[in-house]
């Protein structure tokens, strides 16, 4: 599983994974991530936290816009 990326609000690195809940949550400014459910995780092969720390560590970027 990768690491965290740091929080893309406060800049922390205190991140997180609750195992109950399967979200990411930056323990300084109490960012989460959404709520991953089993059908996201099954579809992708993986668990739901690694599910969830996959969807906390997407960004999106200048490179990305559709213009």
């Amino acid at each position: 599983m990768d690491k965290p990326k740091p929080c893309p609000f406060c800049g922390s690195v205190d991140i997180r994974i609750d195992k109950c809940t399967a979200r990411v949550r930056c323990k300084n400014c109490f960012a989460t991530s959404g709520l991953i459910g089993r059908l996201v995780a099954y579809s992708e092969k993986v668990s739901q936290e690694e599910a969830a720390l996959q969807a906390w560590n997407t960004r999106w970027t200048d490179g990305d816009k559709n213009d």
